[in-house]
């Protein structure tokens, strides 16, 4: 009888061990990757920044390049190195490894459709498996000025926004003024700005290829992501995956399912400010934070990107905004931890929030930034959202 309860004591022992222990292995892991991605982002900002404008950073091991002909290798193969964009042809940061205490993050900073000389760029990073092609061809590439030329105006003039990649011949100009871009009229600058060059392209990697979660994702705070963050509330114009979008603040990307090849979707997520899908067409989405739009990738694998392989997809179709629910608002909690120094302004989440009491369940998106929840406001007011996405914060 003893021997029996004795078992049985054992039994149970033997049982709650099995339950604690991977409990107990799946936390130690949790913290081991959250030390290394804290390592890899500290280090990055120490290693990328302040750089300058159309380069990419080599920011924490390891990150797979392959370069242009006139490149060297060894110019972009260790933590600190940066070259030229137009020097880049794919860029690769590994997923996470713990055996190799490695967590790929690379930094580009884009020129797009800002001008020359502007005090910010539009800041891509790439984290843990992801990989990002140029899709802007020789034939399609626009050089900018080095230096921007100071111009005063003759006649009274509006400073207009960016319009879409469009070129403005001989009848407008790229200008900064009050520290904000837009077109202005040549003929309110006496009519001549020799020596400018047209508009009529694209800037290295403002159009750009993407996929993530190449090789798996083995721990979840550690995801594969492309985060791209422009100057706060002016707008920038990229092309991405085929889709043009238009950003004013920051958004996170990725592919699902992850892996290789390139999943069958692509994820927009507003992370701050305002992202537009198709600006100025008939069918342009407005994406504000804490809502996400699917863009629906082919069936086949095509060549895209100016690398040459068919490993990218053409868009399909383009959903509508969604929330993001809250697996995913926690999966991008490692965008709030890049350091300001390597971005034009630091990140602050929204947070979901669900009232407690009587009656139906309510769930609220909250924007901590003020500045990105003033913006969401004015487009309520104006009705250019929804009714019931201005409902999902309360407004």
């Amino acid at each position: 009888m003893q021997f029996r309860r004795f078992a049985l004591i054992l039994l149970f022992a033997l049982l709650a061990l099995a339950v604690a222990l991977p409990q107990q292995v799946s936390m130690a892991q949790t913290n081991t990757c959250s030390a290394l991605i804290t390592q890899a982002l500290s280090q990055t900002a120490v290693n990328c920044a302040g750089r300058e404008t159309g380069t990419a950073c080599y920011g924490f091991p390891s990150v797979e390049s392959e370069l242009t002909p006139d490149a060297d290798p060894l110019d972009f193969d260790e933590p600190g190195e940066s070259i030229s964009l137009d020097q880049v042809i794919h860029l690769r940061p590994s997923e996470i490894n713990l055996l190799e205490q490695e967590f790929g993050v690379v930094t580009m900073n884009v020129q797009a459709n800002l001008p020359s000389g502007f005090a910010q760029d539009v800041v891509v990073i790439g984290l843990g498996g992801a990989e990002i092609e140029d899709g802007v061809f020789d034939s399609e590439l626009f050089t900018p000025l080095d230096n921007p030329v100071s111009v005063t105006t003759s006649a009274a003039g509006e400073l207009r926004e960016a319009t879409l990649f469009t070129d403005p011949a001989s009848n407008w100009a790229r200008v900064v003024y009050q520290n904000r871009p837009g077109w202005l009229a040549i003929s309110a600058l006496g009519g001549s700005v020799e020596g400018v060059p047209t508009y009529d392209g694209l800037t290295p990697m403002q159009k750009f290829y993407f996929r993530t979660g190449i090789n798996g994702q083995p721990c979840a705070d550690a995801p594969s992501l492309v985060v791209v963050q422009g100057p706060r509330d002016i707008p920038v114009d990229m092309v991405i995956n085929g889709v043009d979008i238009r950003i004013e603040s920051t958004m996170a990307l990725r592919t699902l399912p992850s892996g290789e090849p390139v999943g069958r979707n692509m994820e927009i997520i507003a992370i701050s400010g305002l992202v537009t899908i198709n600006p100025g067409q008939a069918d342009q989405i407005l994406l504000t934070p804490g809502f996400s739009v699917n863009v629906g990738l082919g069936p086949e694998l095509v060549s895209l990107g100016i690398e040459g392989d068919e490993d990218e997809r053409s868009v399909l179709s383009i959903g509508m905004p969604v929330r993001v629910s809250q697996t995913v608002r926690d999966l991008l909690g490692i965008i709030e931890r890049i350091p300001q120094n390597i971005l034009n302004y630091r990140i602050v989440l929204w947070i979901i929030v669900t009232p407690s009491g009587v009656g139906p369940i309510i769930t609220r998106i909250v924007i901590n930034d003020p500045n990105a929840l003033t913006i969401v406001r004015g487009l309520c007011e104006e009705g250019i959202i929804t009714p019931a996405i201005c409902s999902a914060y309360g407004l």
